[in-house]
């Protein structure tokens, strides 16, 4: 007779609890930026600051002056990253993104307090980089037309995935409920463990709901106003087994969010994903403006939607080299 038979199914769960959330959780605390600082932590967090620094000069209505904060932070990490490694792509991308954040303020006439511009040219001639590397990888966020954008729509599956930007600027256009229920069958085509289809789709699209929703997730300020829908991505627990398949839920909602976030595309819409990394207290918040999410689903991410106007920006979000993303054995 196993062993698992043996005892009661609370000792078991208790005992998998245990096992597996330690084992978890010893990795996290190991390896992680917020516990552990090294080299590759380090990068990892300016990569994160340089991508805010991004956001904020793609915003429909630019803050002039926005993110100083995050600019001490992003030298604060760089005198740590420098004397480590003095040539890398997250150097030569903070050395661009620096690069534009200045001259943006500049054309604008914002004149910096004089500790932030010395500190701002002080990062930038810091960091030393080839000119072969630097001349490929300049940051320069992108503009489109509404037209531009979608026009790879119809072209091979890589010009289609490539043109997909988080667009964060919406037109005040509704959006038709028959455009959500083509987004949802096209969503329901991502695979799932075991076929067990655990994700749902709960469309906000009421304006006061949407502005509240989006107050509790707190990640869309500058641009949230403007969405005309919010699709809150969920995965229904009743559709795994215990706690040994704790990481199926994610998975699964990866695949049907990013096949949201492609027919969105092909429905013309913009999109942004936005995190749900949140408190007991905002999870309870939540359920509440949302009454559709049941106790058994738990919820994974967000992403709000809407038509883009004529002209619009996105963040660049320049991506490593595929020599670097994949490993062969």
């Amino acid at each position: 007779m196993k062993a698992v038979n043996v005892f009661p199914k609370w000792v078991h769960t208790l005992y998998m609890i245990i096992n597996t959330f330690g084992y978890d959780c010893k990795r996290v605390l190991k390896h992680c930026f917020g516990y552990e600082e090294n080299l590759e932590t380090l990068k990892a967090n300016l990569i994160l600051v340089i991508h805010t620094v991004e956001k904020g000069l793609t915003m429909p209505e630019t803050r002039l002056g926005f993110g100083q904060d995050k600019i001490t932070i992003m030298s604060t990490l760089l005198d740590k990253i420098i004397p480590l490694e003095s040539d890398s792509f997250e150097l030569i991308y903070a050395k661009s993104v620096l690069e534009e954040y200045l001259d943006f303020h500049e054309k604008r006439g914002f004149i910096f307090p004089e500790k932030t511009l010395t500190s701002l040219q002080s990062m930038i001639g810091k960091i030393g980089t080839e000119k072969s590397q630097t001349d490929s990888l300049l940051s320069k966020q992108l503009h489109f037309s509404r037209e531009e954008f979608f026009s790879p729509l119809h072209q091979d599956f890589k010009e289609f995935s490539f043109s997909r930007h988080s667009v964060r600027n919406y037109i005040q256009k509704p959006i038709d409920k028959d455009v959500f229920i083509r987004v949802a069958e096209i969503a329901n085509q991502a695979p799932s463990s075991c076929n067990r289809q655990s994700c749902r789709m709960h469309v906000v699209v009421e304006r006061e709901k949407i502005e509240r929703v989006l107050s509790v997730q707190g990640g869309s300020r500058g641009f949230g106003h403007l969405a005309a829908a919010v699709i809150i991505v969920t995965s229904d627990l009743h559709s795994f087994y215990d706690v040994q398949e704790r990481s199926q839920p994610a998975i699964n909602s990866g695949f049907f969010g990013m096949n949201i976030l492609y027919a969105l595309h092909a429905e013309q819409l913009g999109a942004c994903v936005l995190n749900w990394s949140s408190t007991k207290k905002k999870d309870l918040q939540l359920r509440k403006l949302v009454p559709s999410i049941s106790d058994s689903e738990q919820v994974e991410f967000l992403i709000s939607c809407g038509y883009p106007p004529e002209e619009f920006d996105v963040a660049l979000s320049k991506r490593r080299s595929t020599s670097e993303i994949v490993c062969f054995e």
